[in-house]
């Protein structure tokens, strides 16, 4: 019926209270998206236009409704750090050292580096990192007109002229999370396996190349990790100093296989031993945009309790014959790291 009056215009429409119509000011944005820090969010951070907005929540740096990618490359050295009874690999006849395995120089290798993290809450995020160093390499030649002594059988070999083959594999995976118990201090927790594998050859340069030597070790090791990865400087800023420290006692798996072609015989021996990897970082991190930052600095690993190629012949006895594996090498990885990091 009133709708009837007012079409009649018997009647008018009462007038629209001054609130009905009015545009009213948000009071309070919701992040959308669980973010990976406490940081407040604020306006400016939107994206897109008018019709669309979503917040996007600060993390130190500003990065991420979800999560982020790094990917990059790590340019790693590779050095012997323990000396065992066979470093010094070779000698001439008035037992003068040849070669050392600790002087050999594989250079610095590159590798791929990738690390992928979800956020799972304000305080907790879900980590995945990958980098590996395909093939470190060295060679030396050795020359004395007595012969040359092969300090691993401890025997001399006829040829004036030796010559070594060394070549190494490193492969890192670890998985795991970083619970913020303390601002800007993420703590890692998780498991990691490193994979070293090495290869060791021995031969006669002189009259002619003859291999007298092969030898492969592998090691396989599997273990959970404990550290930290804070914020060392400008927390929050486009340009801060970020670093790691984290370290673990691993099973590792270790193999050994070695051909003598003196006697034409394979000697392969297998041992489960503990092993330790420790691993220190220090990184400058440039956010450039809003959606990604470089990053680049210094990273070292240190790993003890490995089977390496040139310590396998101690373990081996010609005269039963019996074969046997050495586990007690270290080898000390060191170099720079550059990747850029994605948000998403």
């Amino acid at each position: 019926m009133a709708v009837c009056l007012v079409a009649l215009g018997l009647v008018t429409a009462p007038a629209p209270e001054p609130w009905a119509c009015a545009q009213r000011t948000p009071q309070q944005l919701v992040a959308i998206r669980p973010a990976l820090g406490d940081a407040p969010v604020s306006w400016e951070d939107w994206p897109g236009t008018q019709e669309f907005m979503y917040p996007v929540a600060r993390w130190g740096s500003g990065r991420a409704l979800l999560g982020t990618f790094r990917v990059g490359a790590v340019i790693l050295g590779r050095d012997g750090v323990h000396e065992q009874p066979s470093a010094k690999i070779l000698r001439a006849s008035d037992d003068a050292v040849l070669v050392d395995v600790r002087d050999l120089d594989f250079g610095s290798r590159a590798g791929p580096d990738c690390t992928f993290a979800v956020a799972l809450n304000g305080s907790l995020d879900f980590q995945l990192r990958y980098f590996d160093i395909d093939r470190f390499h060295a060679t030396a030649t050795a020359y004395d007109d007595g012969g040359v002594r092969f300090e691993g059988f401890a025997i001399a070999l006829a040829a004036p002229a030796q010559w070594i083959d060394y070549d190494s594999t490193l492969h890192s995976f670890e998985v795991g999370i970083r619970p913020r118990v303390i601002k800007a201090v993420p703590i890692v927790l998780g498991f990691r396996t490193v994979q070293v594998h090495e290869g060791f050859r021995l031969g006669s340069d002189e009259p002619m190349l003859v291999p007298l030597l092969a030898t492969r070790a592998n090691n396989f090791l599997y273990g959970f990790q404990l550290g930290a990865e804070p914020t060392l400087w400008g927390a929050g800023k486009p340009l801060r100093v970020e670093g790691f420290a984290k370290a673990g006692i691993y099973g590792n798996r270790a193999r050994q296989s070695t051909f003598w072609a003196g006697l034409d015989q394979t000697f392969v021996e297998n041992r489960d031993r503990p092993s330790f990897v420790g691993e220190l970082g220090l990184f400058v991190a440039w956010k450039l945009h809003r959606l990604f930052t470089v990053r680049g600095g210094y990273e070292l690993m240190w790993i003890h309790g490995l089977a390496l190629g040139p310590e396998q012949s101690v373990a081996i006895d010609l005269a039963e014959p019996r074969t046997g594996i050495f586990t007690s090498g270290s080898a000390l990885y060191q170099g720079a790291v550059a990747t850029v990091e994605f948000v998403f």
